[in-house]
This record gives C-alpha cells, structure tokens and sequence, in this order.
C-alpha cells in the first residue's frame, strides 16, 4: 500500500494517468469588458459626488503617465479635469482581462471634452490608472453619436505574442506611421494604420467616429503643415492584442514664417487578426 502511494505520487506517473484519461489543461478565459465597466462606472458616480479629480486620483497607478502639455508622473499631476466625467463611450479589454481602456465625454455650454483612462489589472487586484489623458474640442452635438455607453465585448485575439515582443512591434508601429507621415502625407499615412472603429480627437477640432468621419477631417488639415511625433513609450496586454503609445507631437506650419507647436499625443492600437496593428484610437494636442 505505501509502496502505490509513493508511485501514485510521481509526477511521472500522474501525468500518464491524466493522459490516459483524457485530461485537458482547462480552456483560458477570454476577456471581457464587464469588469472594467463596472470600475469606470464607480469612477464616474464617485467623480459626480467628489470631483473628477479626487476620484481619478484614488484610482491612479504611482507610476502612471498623465499627458498634459507635456508626460507628467501621477505623483506631480495637477489636475485640472472637470468636476463631472460625463458619460462613458466606449470601453475595450484584451483578452486576457489585465488591460483595458475607457474613453467618454463631458460637455458644457461652450466646449466639450474627451477623457481617455489606460487601465491595469493585476492578478488577483482591482482596476487601477497607468495612463490618461484629455482633450478639448469645440462644443458638438452628440458628441460625434458616441452619446451612450456601447460595450464591444469581448476580443477574440487569434495571435499569441510574448508581452515584450508585442510591445515592441506596436511602438515600431507608431514609428513606421511617424515615417509615412512625413514622407505620404497624415491623411495618406493614417488611412493606411486606423481600424474602422477608429476615433480620432484632436484637441481644437471635433472629434471624428469612424473612418469615414476619421478622412474627413484629416482632409480639412491639408496645407496646414507637417504633422511629426516622438514615441516615448508604451504597453501592451499580456495577451499582446492591445495597447498604447503615447509621445510629443510637432507642428511644423506651411508658413515659413510660423513657429513649431508641440503638443502630447496618446494612441490606443489593436493587433488584427493578420498580426497587424490598427489604430484604434488617437487623442492629440491633450490638456491644452
């Protein structure tokens, strides 16, 4: 009898007998956006009764980059959000549930603005900030038809990348696109990197759902110069199917006479099913 225990406890043997039985390693969960909806709904009833900028701050990570008019740590942000969050718009999460981000809405009587919250799951841990950003827009009605909250799911990510590989394939992406810009033109050069669902909010201007709405107003920038940018870093998901980039951006005017402009510019890309990254989402121009 103990003679069987100790054979019965040998890694070997257990493993045979699980194969003969038939035994599966039990199937990963896919990710799913019900988890960090409900975090970022708590954040904006909190945001309702103590202040956008108190609620952000008790949920956002030490080493976290909020993007002003320049990449500033958590730790020296000073905010200047508004008191309400608005609503929510859009919500996404990789498929291994650890990483997400929320976009939504504020608007007032003369303008309006967009927040953008990078969200990280550790195992085990609640939804916590590692990057934000916000931009001002002109006052729009609807807010470009994102007036409500419309969840997307879960992502079926088809491609398994190890974390660093993907992460470093994505900021070649942002790279790649900074060289297309400045040799095809933006318009040319971000038609080929955005997703359909992209959604572009470029501080001073309206913001722009989908790609139809994306072309429409990159043709509107024509002759107004060349638009250059700077990554300075970025994450992906574990699963390697999502993540950002955020860097400096720079104007370079057509008028000889006009000064460069810089402003910070936080990007949000999904891995498509070919291996690709698509832009998903582009916020320029934050906090001025």
């Amino acid at each position: 009898m103990q003679l069987r225990s100790s054979v019965m406890r040998s890694p070997l043997v257990l493993f045979l007998c699980l194969a003969l039985l038939g035994c599966r390693e039990a199937p990963r969960p896919q990710g799913t956006a019900d988890s960090l909806t409900i975090a970022v709904q708590v954040l904006l009833n909190d945001a309702k009764r103590m202040g956008a900028c108190s609620a952000l701050s008790a949920r956002i990570s030490p080493e976290a980059v909020v993007l002003a008019r320049v990449p500033i740590a958590a730790g020296t942000w000073r905010c200047d959000w508004p008191d309400s969050l608005g609503w929510l718009s859009r919500v996404e999460v990789a498929s291994d549930s650890d990483f997400g981000y929320s976009v939504g809405a504020w608007e007032a009587s003369d303008s309006s603005a967009w927040w953008i919250a990078v969200w990280r799951r550790p195992p085990e841990g609640v939804w916590m900030v590692e990057a934000a950003a916000l931009t001002r827009h002109p006052r729009t009605s609807g807010v470009g038809g994102f007036k409500a909250y419309a969840g997307l799911g879960a992502i079926r990510a088809t491609r398994q990348l190890y974390q660093e590989a993907a992460r470093v394939s994505m900021l070649k992406s942002d790279r790649d696109l900074a060289v297309a810009s400045t040799d095809v033109g933006l318009e040319s050069a971000l038609d080929v990197a955005m997703a359909d669902s992209v959604l572009l909010l470029h501080a001073g201007r309206p913001p722009a759902v989908g790609r139809d709405s994306a072309q429409s107003s990159l043709r509107r920038l024509q002759g107004m110069g060349i638009v250059t940018w700077l990554p300075i870093g970025g994450r992906v998901a574990r699963a390697g199917d999502l993540g950002y980039t955020y860097g400096i951006a720079t104007l370079r005017p057509s008028a000889a006479d006009s000064a460069l402009t810089s402003s910070t510019y936080l990007r949000l890309w999904r891995s498509s099913d070919q291996g690709q990254w698509k832009l998903v989402l582009d916020a320029q121009g934050s906090g001025q």
